[in-house]
């Protein structure tokens, strides 16, 4: 079953990357470069989170392709 979460976007004001978190999850500092000026960007949004299914089951994603040239003899 999936789960929805609502999530803030956040920018951070010394390194000028942006991410997000969790509405209950106020960051203190930037992920990327730790500093503390963190702002928030917009208005919340929601996004839905779907449980990982097993690698052959219907609607899992196809297994990654190996690198360019293997098996070619």
């Amino acid at each position: 079953m999936a789960e929805r979460f609502a999530v803030h976007a956040y920018k951070c004001v010394d390194c000028d990357r942006a991410f997000f978190a969790l509405e209950r999850y106020l960051p203190h500092r930037c992920p990327f470069c730790q500093c503390p000026s963190v702002v928030r960007l917009k208005d919340r949004a929601e996004v839905t989170i779907w449980p990982a299914q097993p690698a052959g089951e219907p609607g899992s994603p196809a297994p990654p392709a190996g690198e360019p040239g293997e098996g070619k003899g």
